[in-house]
């Protein structure tokens, strides 16, 4: 791997750590958990990102394999800025928040519908 071509961790939390190598970034799960439920995980992510409309922005997910040995999501990388911080700009209106508020719910009630 050329130095450039390294991966680096741009989030972690107490369940997943996010890389990004190039346009690519790679989802690992992490924590005391086993492999078979790592892989559980992972693959209903996959599953949910394919399953979502067409009309819902989502990260595109290439495939799944290892990553540093352990079994991994990877991904269309996507630039922008995360929702917490797009919530504190104070140049964000109400009617912005609220339609992407409603964004959310309708997604995550394609995840469970």
């Amino acid at each position: 791997i050329k130095v450039e071509e390294r991966p680096f961790l741009v989030h972690k939390s107490d369940s997943a750590e996010i890389y990004r190598i190039n346009d690519m970034g790679i989802k690992v799960i992490v924590g005391e958990i086993s492999l078979e439920e790592q892989n559980k995980k992972l693959d209903h992510e996959r599953n949910m990102s394919n399953f979502l409309s067409s009309t819902s922005r989502r990260r595109k997910v290439i495939e799944k394999k290892e990553f540093d040995g352990r079994p991994a999501l990877w991904f269309e990388w996507e630039e922008g800025v995360t929702l917490k911080k797009w919530l504190q700009n104070g140049e964000v209106d109400l009617n912005s928040k609220v339609r992407v508020a409603m964004a959310i719910a309708k997604t995550l009630s394609e995840f469970h519908d």
